[in-house]
């Protein structure tokens, strides 16, 4: 973090400086068309080849000579470094053009035989040069920041999708408004365009103060909680000082007070984010659904098993476990999830799709009944167990179950894989008793040859004819 302008005297131009400026202001304002035609000159040495661009803001040369008793100048300074930065210019470049600048007031002040004002031009373009370092340094800083936060989001988010757990989307909401509103903040502070009215000033009605009246208290440890909701209010505090710095162009106390509010935030984010990774361990560490790839991850891991087993000779097995009239029941899930795993092998995957509330397990076989095997061993678990229910209710309960093997030379898309896949489970959950539905994918199947596919189930007298084509 470098030094900001309090803590630094030469950020300051001496009165003595100043003076010497307003004395020669009026000689000084008569050069401008000298300073102008010097512009293409500087334009060509810095390659800016495109006509239209324009190297300084409009009224550049004379306001900066305008109000020098008073810092009006600092003003100007930083709103032409932040026109530099939005217009793509690099601080290399900002900087070299800072020192044409410098050199052409100096031919002025040799022109008007006064060494004073020679050294007080030198001085007042080194706050220039200052300013654009600091505004530069500030956007980098910012973006880093900005990066870094998005990035903790994002991996958070990532490990709950791949391992399947339901999302934290309220903590993960308020990180979210809270980074959109300290953005909000910056760009109105920088004089850049915003939507002023999406600017909440007060930290009792943004989306954090939302989920602390809920139950956020609750999440954050006792120690941490009257910090996070101090650094909350300074962060709203110094956001609105910032801007208001802006508008009344003290430009000076713009960065002091944005790097503030970035060190508070930094604890706010910081403490939502450890609820974060605290709920993250706590959901592993005791839901039945550890150890289940997200859904999301099905299409990717198939593409990926079927190159191999398409390799290697292997039968690619599928099996899927709806939850029948239990969709509803967090205790039959937990039974489901169990089961599965305390039947899986090491080798197989095994996948839990949220959205459709089915199970899949993925596996490689040498032979084609694998998958059907496999299929009977899990319905049967299942079947034979008794389960309390959240109503107290006893019950065995019934799932649909369906499985599939399917020989990967035949270069099926995943999609046609997957619905002949879906296809069984709908068979079982049409069927008027529970069953696995069965089927293998070893040739292509046309609609003529309907008749001669055969579906397996669990129960003999369930057997149905099934068709995939």
């Amino acid at each position: 973090m470098f030094q900001l302008f309090h803590e630094n005297p030469e950020q300051y131009l001496s009165f003595l400086d100043k003076l010497e400026i307003e004395v020669f202001k009026t000689q000084l304002s008569e050069r401008e068309s000298d300073f102008n035609a010097a512009l293409p000159g500087w334009k060509k040495q810095l390659e800016i080849t495109h006509a239209d661009d324009a190297l300084l803001m409009e009224g550049f040369y004379p306001n900066i000579f305008a109000d020098v008793l008073y810092d009006g100048f600092y003003t100007v300074f930083y709103r032409q470094a932040i026109f530099w930065l939005d217009s793509g210019l690099s601080q290399n470049k900002a900087l070299r053009l800072l020192d044409f600048i410098r050199s052409e007031l100096l031919k002025y002040a040799d022109d008007m035989d006064s060494p004073a004002l020679a050294s007080a031009l030198s001085n007042f373009c080194q706050i220039g040069a200052l300013m654009v370092r600091l505004v530069y340094d500030l956007s980098s800083s910012l973006e880093q920041i900005k990066q870094r936060s998005t990035n903790e989001i994002r991996r958070l988010r990532n490990f709950y999708e791949i391992l399947a757990h339901p999302m934290a989307e309220d903590i993960f909401d308020v990180c979210l408004q809270h980074q959109t509103w300290k953005e909000l903040a910056f760009e109105l502070a920088l004089g850049r365009n915003a939507d002023l009215q999406a600017f909440e000033p007060s930290h009792l009605k943004c989306r954090v103060a939302e989920w602390l009246e809920a139950d956020g208290k609750k999440k954050i440890p006792e120690r941490e909680i009257r910090q996070f909701i101090q650094a909350h209010e300074k962060v709203h505090l110094l956001g609105i000082m910032a801007v208001d710095a802006s508008r009344n162009n003290r430009s000076r106390d713009i960065i002091a007070l944005l790097y503030e509010m970035e060190r508070n935030s930094q604890i706010v984010m910081d403490t939502l984010l450890d609820i974060l990774e605290r709920e993250l361990v706590s959901n592993v560490n005791d839901d039945a659904l550890k150890g289940f790839l997200n859904g999301n991850l099905l299409e990717i891991e198939m593409e990926r098993t079927s190159a191999f087993a398409k390799r290697h000779d292997f039968w690619l097995d599928l099996i899927v476990v709806g939850l029948g009239n239990y969709k509803a029941s967090r205790v039959a899930l937990d039974h489901i999830a169990q089961a599965i795993k305390l039947l899986a092998r090491t080798e197989d995957m095994l996948f839990y799709v949220e959205e459709q509330q089915i199970f899949v397990i993925l596996s490689l076989g040498k032979e084609t009944e694998g998958a059907h095997t496999f299929a009977n061993r899990v319905f049967n678990s299942i079947e034979h167990d008794q389960v309390i229910l959240e109503d107290g209710r006893g019950v065995k309960i019934d799932i649909p179950c369906g499985a599939l093997s399917y020989w990967a030379g035949l270069n099926l898309p995943i999609e046609d894989v997957m619905e002949a896949l879906m296809h069984q489970l709908h068979l079982a959950e049409s069927s008027p008793k529970a069953s696995v539905k069965y089927t293998v994918l070893d040739v292509i199947k046309h609609p003529l040859q309907e008749n001669k596919s055969g579906s397996q189930s669990q129960d003999p007298e369930e057997d149905a004819d099934d068709v995939w084509c």
